[in-house]
Formats: C-alpha cells, structure tokens, sequence
C-alpha cells in the first residue's frame, strides 16, 4: 500500500507536466485586433486586468488618473474594450 502512495505521488507531477505541454501546443492565440504596448504614456501602468485590476482602474479613472493597462489575456482584452476599456497585449 505504501509502494502505491509513493509511486502515484511521483507520477501525478510528471503525468501534469506532460498533460500541460500536449493542450499547450495546440492551442493559439490570435493576435488579430489587439494592440501591443509600445511606447505608452500614463501615471500609473497596471499590469493585469483581473478582478482586482478591474476595480483598481475603475477607483483611479475616477478619479482622473491617466491608466494604462496591460493584459496577456486576448479574451479579457477583447471582452473589456465591450465595455471601453483600452488594454494592451
């Protein structure tokens, strides 16, 4: 029984890396229509566009502080310029 808790503990690691490289490979991110950060300007420059990035800028922009924001996530970019938000990759 211990034989098999160890060897599963080794293998479950190993098992995810591979596991992560194979979907990894096949997936692509279309850059179409999205922006890369060259040369901005602004006070403050915020790198992520989660939650807690999602209501930092809304509490700055408020106030009238110049956001620039900056995203790896294409969906996120594309689903927040909807609302007028202007992200970059």
């Amino acid at each position: 029984l211990t034989a098999i808790v160890v060897l599963s503990m080794v293998l479950t690691p190993i098992v995810g890396i591979i596991f992560k490289r194979f979907t990894q490979a096949k997936t692509k991110v279309s850059l179409e229509n999205i922006d890369i950060a060259d040369g901005l300007s602004g006070s403050v420059l915020m790198i992520g566009f989660g939650r807690f990035g999602q209501v930092t800028s809304q509490l700055l922009l408020a106030r009238g502080v110049d956001v620039t924001i900056i995203d790896n996530n294409t969906d996120m970019i594309r689903n927040a310029e909807k609302f007028g938000f202007k992200i970059y990759y």
